[in-house]
């Protein structure tokens, strides 16, 4: 009997490495979690924010479900419910100024690619809230995840295939076109979640699209603390679903995601694709926020 939706979301998890696909990105297994523990919240208090979060779906759901799919109202609405979901989780946001980069007063008219290190699926509600509306640039396995699947197609979600290469020229098309249409356009070109105690090398493909849509690039750096302190169990790692990564989330006391940016800036040595990813990820480990942030060939 085909499992039930509630179930499907249950088990949701990052796909494991294929030995058949060597070019797909890897990140962190939970093993990567620190052994010191960050301060938790009341038991109490746990369910009452999944019970608000619950809620919170569900409102954004039934929202979106009644504007025009893959639109910019949708997007707002995705914006709006991000900013709700971190509220409800108990998520602050420490942001430096936004520079507005969104449609109307975008530095470009057409259109600007938000890059970050990947750590967590709060990575995604954090750039939305912070500098969306904004189309997401995310793995092609979420589109089957119940629920999370149905809203990202829902709002504009660009999906990647990392497992076939044939493919990506087609990716890279459909984010120049947004771009050049004047939209935001949110990546990770690590292409995978980390601890945040390391660092992907940053891929090339992304920047083609910002290169061939005359784009700006806006790097931002992205931290979590917990009650002031460094910590990486915000994070969604391999070997683990999403349901315990959020039951973690939830137990964190006194998160915040703290965001810094800057203009990728363009010269003569900064002009390709290559250069533009190897430049763009000095900038968002830059402040060294994230620790002692390590190489991994990924």
């Amino acid at each position: 009997m085909r499992a039930g939706w509630y179930r499907r979301l249950r088990k949701a998890a990052l796909p494991e490495p294929d030995a058949h696909v060597p070019w797909r990105p890897t990140g962190c297994t939970v093993d990567c979690l620190r052994l010191d523990t960050p301060p938790k919240v009341s038991p109490l208090l746990r369910p009452i924010r999944l019970c608000a979060l619950g809620v919170c779906v569900v409102v954004m759901l039934c929202l979106v479900a009644t504007v025009p799919p893959g639109g910019r109202l949708a997007r707002w609405v995705a914006r709006v419910g991000s900013h709700a979901g971190l509220a409800t989780m108990g998520v602050a946001l420490r942001a430096a100024p936004s520079p507005h980069i969104d449609r109307g007063g975008s530095r470009s008219p057409k259109g600007v690619l938000v890059v970050s290190g990947h750590m967590s699926w709060l990575d995604i509600l954090v750039l939305q809230a912070v500098h969306g509306p904004m189309r997401m640039l995310a793995m092609k396995e979420l589109a089957s995840w119940p629920v999370l699947g149905w809203l990202a197609r829902r709002v504009g979600t660009v999906f990647i295939d990392r497992d076939r290469l044939l493919a990506l020229p087609g990716t890279v098309a459909e984010l120049t076109t947004a771009l050049r249409a004047g939209e935001v356009v949110g990546a990770f070109p690590g292409g995978a979640t980390t601890c945040g105690r390391h660092a992907l090398r940053w891929r090339n493909a992304v920047f083609q699209a910002a290169i061939d849509a005359g784009a700006e690039v806006l790097v931002v750096r992205l931290a979590y603390r917990a009650a002031g302190e460094s910590t990486n169990h915000a994070a969604l790692l391999r070997r683990e679903t999403v349901w315990s990564s959020l039951w973690r989330v939830l137990r964190l006391r006194r998160l915040s995601a703290e965001l810094s940016w800057e203009w990728l800036a363009r010269n003569e040595a900064v002009s390709t694709r290559r250069t533009l990813a190897a430049t763009a990820a000095e900038l968002a480990f830059a402040t060294g926020s994230r620790g002692e942030n390590v190489l991994l060939e990924g």
